[in-house]
Order: C-alpha cells, then sequence, then structure tokens
C-alpha cells in the first residue's frame, strides 16, 4: 500500500476542524490548502508516511498505532507511558524523521488526543485562523507547530528478540506489560512475576481480561477478570490430563473436550487446576490458605478450601446471591486478588509450551501479517 503524503497530512487539518463549534467557524481563514514545511529530511520521514503498513489499536482509554517499515516493527504511544518502557528495556527512536513521520499518520487517523489546555480558540491561534501571504493561498506550518496541539508520543522499537508480535493479541499483551508500572491498583508487590507472566506466548489468551483488572478500581470487577484468567485454564488442564492418561497429544484432547462437552462441575475444574502438582503453586495455594482461611485443623485440604472459597467469592460477586454483602472488600477480596495473581501467573509459566501448542494447532489466535495493512 502506498499512502497519499498530501492527504494524509490534510487530514489533520481536517481533524482539527472538527474541533471547532459552528459559532467559531466563521474565525478560520479561507484558504486553498494546509500542509507542512519540508525540511532536509523531509524525504525520509515522507517515506515512512507512505510505505509504513499501520494497525490502529486501543483499549481502554488507551490509544496506539503499530508500524510496520522496513522490516521493523514499532508502536506509537503516549509520552506518559515512557518511564515504565525505560525500565523494561525496550528502546524508543530518538531519529526526528521518523518520529515525525510517525505522528503525522496517528494524528491524520486521529489517533492522538488534543494536548491538555488547548481549546478551540487556541487552534484558530496557532492554525486555522492565520491566513494565507501568497498567490497560491496555501499557509505552511513547522511540524512543531501542529504537533504541539496534540497529546505528546513516543515511537519504540519492537524486538522480536525481546517481546514477538506475532499474532494479533500480543498487542493486548504487549500493552498489558507496559501498563503494570502505571500505577495498577491491587497488583501490590507483584509486578515481577506478572512482567514475567506477559513474556510467556500463552499469556496471548488473556492479555484483554488481564487489561480490564489493571484498568479497574473495583475490587468485584478485578477479581472477576482474575478468575475469567483461571477459567481460562480449565480445557488447558483438562487436555493436560486426559492427553497423559491415554497417551493422546494435548490439541487432540482439547478438541475432543470441546466438541463432545467432556465436563465437571466448575468447582471441580478450579480445585483440579489448582491441585494439579505444580510444586511453586502447591505453595502458594497453602500460603493464601494459612494468611486468609487460617482455619485450625490439620486434617484439612488446604487446596480444596482454597478453591471452594475463591469459586463461593466468585458466585457471590457474579451472581450478587450466596450472602454477597458478607465480602469486605478492604481485606477479603483484595487478599484473595493478590494470591490470584500469583496462582494465574505460576500457572500460565508452567503450562506455557501447552497452551502455545493447543492455540497454534486449534487457528486460536490471529495472525498479526494478515490483520494489517
Amino acid at each position: 500500500m502506498s499512502r497519499n503524503v498530501k492527504k494524509t497530512i490534510g487530514n489533520i487539518f481536517t481533524i482539527l476542524k472538527s474541533y471547532i463549534p459552528d459559532g467559531d467557524t466563521h474565525r478560520i481563514a479561507d484558504c486553498k490548502k494546509r500542509t507542512l514545511q519540508k525540511d532536509s529530511n523531509a524525504e525520509q520521514g515522507f517515506a515512512f508516511v507512505e510505505k509504513s503498513k499501520i494497525m490502529p489499536f486501543s483499549y481502554g482509554t488507551a490509544m496506539l498505532m503499530l508500524f510496520i517499515y522496513g522490516g521493523q516493527k514499532y508502536i506509537l504511544m503516549k509520552s506518559e507511558y515512557i518511564s515504565s518502557i525505560r525500565c523494561r528495556d525496550l528502546r524508543y527512536v530518538t531519529d526526528i524523521p521518523l518520529l515525525q513521520a510517525a505522528g503525522i499518520i496517528a494524528m491524520s487517523e486521529n489517533m492522538l488526543n488534543l494536548r491538555v489546555g488547548i481549546t478551540p480558540l487556541t487552534i484558530i491561534d496557532k492554525c486555522l485562523g492565520i491566513e494565507s501571504d501568497n498567490q497560491e493561498m496555501t499557509v505552511e506550518f513547522h511540524f512543531d507547530d501542529i504537533a504541539n496541539l496534540f497529546c505528546p508520543y513516543d515511537l519504540i522499537i519492537i524486538d522480536d528478540a525481546n517481546f514477538q508480535l506475532e499474532f494479533f493479541e500480543d498487542l493486548a499483551r504487549l500493552y498489558a506489560y507496559i501498563a503494570i508500572d502505571n500505577n495498577v491498583p491491587h497488583i501490590d508487590n507483584r509486578a515481577a512475576i506478572l512482567s514475567e507472566m506477559l513474556l510467556t506466548n500463552g499469556s496471548r489468551s488473556i492479555a484483554i481480561p488481564l487489561i480490564n483488572f489493571m484498568e479497574s478500581n473495583s475490587l468485584e470487577f478485578s477479581f472477576l477478570q482474575l478468575y475469567r484468567c483461571l477459567e481460562y485454564l480449565y480445557i488447558i488442564n483438562d487436555s493436560i490430563r486426559i492427553s497423559e492418561k491415554h497417551n493422546i497429544d494435548c490439541s487432540t484432547a482439547a478438541l475432543i473436550i470441546s466438541e463432545n462437552a467432556l465436563r465437571t462441575w466448575e468447582s471441580d475444574r478450579l480445585y483440579n487446576l489448582l491441585n494439579c502438582g505444580v510444586v511453586a503453586l502447591t505453595n502458594s495455594v497453602e500460603h493464601a490458605y494459612d494468611d486468609v482461611i487460617a482455619l485450625d485443623n490439620p486434617n484439612v485440604n488446604k487446596v480444596k478450601s482454597v478453591s471452594e472459597t475463591i469459586y463461593d467469592i466468585r458466585c457471590r460477586i457474579a451472581h450478587l446471591r450466596y450472602n454477597h454483602n458478607t465480602i469486605n472488600p478492604e481485606l477479603e477480596l483484595r487478599q484473595w486478588i493478590g494470591y490470584m495473581i500469583e496462582h494465574i501467573c505460576l500457572l500460565f509459566i508452567n503450562f506455557d509450551e501447552s497452551i502455545n501448542r493447543i492455540c497454534v494447532d486449534n487457528n486460536a489466535w490471529k495472525a498479526l501479517d494478515k490483520m494489517i495493512t
């Protein structure tokens, strides 16, 4: 695809006009064309505008863009994320022509909000109200004159060796990976293990509920999003158990389970998942029992007690029953959310190879190269 540079730049001014209320449109100067001045490095930037493949995407209030140019992948995002990116060893572009070119496309695609404090009258004063001083009736602006009307952004280099972007679901995984440092509520001291888990391929499948969890201030909603992550693993865990029992591969076992609805009670599936034999998970589950439930019963099955408690809380929240108002949001839910993060991370790290194989074999993820234009 070849993108028309003049049309792309012209669309920026069309978007700026959309911010002007009807009562102020008479303040817009009459001219044939508004454009950006070319500098000595303009050709490199314009080549990026013409030839790069793009995919806008958003999660919650965050708007981002994926670029592929010259075999390299880039992500454009607001500058407010740059501190967390530095912590995560992702590199950002300092080449001015590429930065400007990506900004031109993002502004043209309406993927950058106006900078805080920019009003319609500011847009008129700095841009749309400026009259032409030449016979061609054109007005040229420096890039910064226009870019300063929009929120600051950065262009991040994505290296497949550090973070693979192969499937559409990887975009959500990348955003979740970046967002961990951005004052996410309820994570407490679990950011490190979440980061490790989001580097696994299997975490593609739960990136969206994790983003929902990270962006919510509601303990109840956060709990349910984490439960969705555990729920996703039910069929994976069942597939692994059946494949080992009957000596068949996991992908075939998953297909058999799905097509024949070979399911047990949900509460039993949760118990089977937490009791899958991962030593670190067992230790975490037992720690959760000792910390939160702490019944003085030497014969108790701690894994069973924890699984029943998590499932009971899920039912109380999701169905508004089972004495929902007895949940203490400042104690019980917050503690369980912390331990569920641990359980999920340990499970996905342990099951990563199986999850990846099952999802790839069953085309569960969408190939990115078939979606970007």
